[in-house]
């Protein structure tokens, strides 16, 4: 297909921004002598969202990201995007904010045909690209149109929300107090002195009127101003804990009632949202700790400053950059494997029954499965037990032999409820259904006398037959309920020690312990989601595509910054290692979660001979022997996007008997890929060695560091299988399916 041309394609790119550029400038001038020819820029500060979104589109939207889409049918709705796209960068130049938010507008209403468009299968070919065009352009649009609000934040709405929250903890500041006094023998004598009735009645209503507010702050300076109590006595009270924070509470309520954004405020407000976005877009660049640490500091000042606490900001944070950045969804099926079981069992009876003594046999047929069940708090699933029950009797009394037997059917349903860690019981329910016979009765009566009394007991024993059954049935039920219950308590209660010894315990000891965790379910599938994020750090945002387990199989996602952040857990950063140390503190690593001892597998002949291919590639002084230098930031850092995983290694090399090469920057970039039997992973495109910041460029050093690198990082291939072991069974997978895209990577398995 010919590639129709782009609007505007006929002017180059930076001519084009420059001639952009000099128009706003001039606009810009002209606005200003119009506006009044002695303002200074400090006496026009910016609106909107002028300096604040960066002047250019972000790398990931540019004009060369959307041309992923010019082979397709798309191309024209994709040069449409982009020109939409241009417009809120070229909006935030200026200070027209209607302009922007109408860009915003705009771009809202093509993000929802861009999302219908990536989940239309005749787009399959771009998919892809469409899916990290999306989520890429939707973080912008949401934290543009957030940032925005909170600038231009309705003042009384805000002091509305500041106020609902103040006299939220007023009222939990009154009733703290009143359990305080009422534990001091005439404590609650103190009540009216802070006026604690007119307290609560403002709380409850919200109450801004003069009196409420009288009241308020008559408490409030009572309390504070308490040194002046000639009494020693009244002034050690008044400096109870309870007191202080009422007097904490009723302060709040008084800030917010007289609460007014200053213009000292407005920009500190309008800094740390450039620095936020700033240090964002550094981030979603280079994904380095520096930045991300940048953007949880503005985010918090920004919290301090803004007028609504920041709440529309971490809305948007908590969505694309403070998420779950693990999910793994397990099909129904797969689960069932593990927890299906077959049982026969034989057993005896020889016990007192009413008046009798019975004795016999019994063979209990049993079924266990397990039921998942919609819950978005947490993930439910009910294990079903059923089964059947034969049983051959034998009841003997003084005066009667009978001879007979029951048989039945049970099902027992227990709720299971897991959080991530613990697994939680509901309460059983079972059903029984029992029928009882009879085939014989033999009396002990004189031999001339037993057809009549055999007779008699007969139709004594069908008489009580109902009752007889109604007891068996009550009998099988409370059996099935002892058994059902104590066996599944033992199994889940072991489960969560095992969790949290076998699982968490090693991830604590690692640093790599969840900060975070959620778990729901629906009928077909379970899924967990984890977060390992410290407070200087970012994690993820929800992935673009979260597909369905297949059947009998599971979903793995994992996102760039789980790797990341997970990094530090290696603790190489600063250190000097060769590759086989390197390659220890990484099996000692996988040793110490999983309980066993684990050795990387030896690559085969033609993978050795690729190792040495890519030595020569590199330069004739390349040394296997030479240590890496890992840098004090970021010694490793992932990115993953268009179905390629970069690895960067910021290292130098330690060389002996040789001179030292000096910290370079090198990516690798890793394509993973499932072909038959075999996961290939092979390197996808050039591997990248530049020089770090300070060091001169060096040809020769960087051939060296790209053999060494390329030698660490071969290609490699794995079989095709992820065995999966539980109670004592084991369960072998095939992964039909790994996608890399928009810092997620998607694996499925069945």
């Amino acid at each position: 297909m010919q590639k129709q041309a782009r609007t505007r394609s006929n002017i180059p790119g930076r001519l084009r921004r420059g001639a952009i550029h000099r128009l706003l400038a001039g606009s810009v001038v002209l606005t200003l002598v119009a506006a009044s020819a002695g303002l200074s820029d400090d006496d026009q500060p910016a609106a909107g969202l002028n300096g604040i979104l960066p002047r250019d589109v972000p790398e990931g939207l540019t004009d060369d990201d959307w041309e992923a889409l010019e082979e397709s049918e798309l191309s024209a709705w994709s040069t449409e995007m982009h020109a939409a796209v241009e417009a809120l960068y070229e909006s935030s130049r200026t200070d027209d904010v209607e302009a922007q938010r109408a860009a915003i507008a705009d771009l809202r209403t093509r993000l929802s045909d861009l999302d219908t468009a990536r989940r239309d299968s005749r787009n399959a070919d771009v998919a892809q690209a469409l899916s990290s065009l999306y989520n890429k352009l939707l973080r912008r649009v949401d934290l543009a149109e957030a940032v925005l609000n909170t600038i231009e934040v309705d003042v009384e709405a805000a002091r509305s929300a500041r106020t609902a929250d103040a006299f939220q903890a007023l009222g939990d500041a009154v009733a703290s107090l009143e359990s305080d006094l009422r534990r001091v023998p005439r404590g609650s004598a103190w009540l009216p002195y802070v006026n604690a009735g007119e307290l609560k009645r403002a709380a409850a209503g919200r109450d801004l009127s003069p009196e409420a507010m009288e009241a308020i702050s008559s408490a409030h300076n009572k309390i504070v101003s308490r040194d002046t109590l000639e009494d020693d006595a009244q002034r050690e009270f008044l400096g109870r804990d309870s007191f202080q924070n009422l007097a904490d509470a009723l302060s709040r309520v008084l800030d917010a009632a007289n609460w007014e954004p200053t213009a000292e405020n407005n920009a500190a407000v309008r800094e740390q949202a450039a620095a936020l976005i700033a240090a964002v877009e550094a981030y979603e660049v280079e994904g380095s700790d520096a930045q991300a640490r940048a953007a949880r500091n503005a985010y918090n000042k920004l919290r301090e400053v803004a007028a609504d606490g920041g709440a529309l900001v971490s809305d948007v944070m908590r969505t694309h950059y403070f998420g779950f950045n693990l999910r793994i969804a397990i099909n129904e099926e797969l689960m069932r494997r593990f927890a299906n079981d077959s049982r026969q069992e034989a057993g005896t009876i020889n016990e007192p029954v009413q008046e009798a003594w019975v004795c016999g046999n019994t063979c209990t047929a049993t079924n266990v499965t397990v039921d998942f069940k919609p819950n978005d708090d947490r993930a439910q699933f009910n294990v079903l037990v059923n089964g059947t029950v034969r049983a051959n009797t034998t009841a003997n009394t003084s005066q009667a032999t009978v001879y007979g037997g029951s048989t039945g059917n049970f099902s027992a349903t227990k709720p299971v409820y897991f959080d991530g860690k613990n697994f939680n019981l509901g309460r059983i329910n079972v059903y029984a259904n029992a029928n009882t016979y009879t085939y014989d009765v033999q009396t002990k009566f004189f031999f001339l006398l037993r057809p009549i009394t055999d007779a008699i007991a007969e139709r004594e024993v069908a008489k009580r037959r109902p009752q007889t059954t109604a007891l068996t049935r009550q009998r099988m039920e409370s059996t099935v309920r002892e058994e059902v219950d104590t066996e599944v308590s033992n199994q889940f209660g072991n489960a969560s020690m095992k969790l949290e010894s076998e699982l968490y315990g090693p991830l604590r000891e690692l640093g790599w312990h969840p900060d975070a965790l959620k778990t729901s379910s629906t009928e077909q599938s379970m899924t967990i989601r984890a977060r390992l994020l410290e407070p200087d750090e970012l994690a993820a945002q929800i992935p673009a595509n979260m597909p369905s387990p297949p059947r009998g199989g599971l979903v793995l996602q994992l996102h760039e910054s789980l790797l990341n952040n997970g990094v530090d857990g290696l603790d190489i950063a600063g250190k000097t290692l060769t590759d086989e140390e390197l390659k220890a503190v990484i099996e000692d690593r996988i040793s110490t979660l999983t309980g066993k001892d684990f050795e990387f597998s030896k690559p085969e002949d033609d993978q050795t001979a690729a190792q040495d291919e890519d030595a020569e590639a590199g330069d004739e002084e390349d040394d296997e022997s030479a240590s890496y230098v890992f840098s004090e930031s970021d010694p490793i850092r992932f990115q993953i996007d268009g179905g390629i995983i970069n690895v960067t290694l910021k290292t130098g090399l330690k060389r002996e008997g040789k001179d030292d090469i000096p910290e370079h920057v090198i990516t690798v970039p890793l394509g993973l890929s499932v072909e038959g039997e075999q996961i290939v992973m092979a390197r996808n495109g050039s591997v990248r060695v530049v020089p770090s910041e300070g060091v001169r460029r060096n040809i020769v050093r960087q051939r060296i560091m790209l053999g060494k690198v390329q030698r660490s990082i071969p290609d490699r291939t794995f079989r095709n299988d992820l065995k999966l072991e539980q109670q004592g069974k084991q369960v072998i997978l095939n992964v039909h399916s790994i996608e890399a895209n928009d810092g997620w990577v998607t694996v499925l398995a069945d």
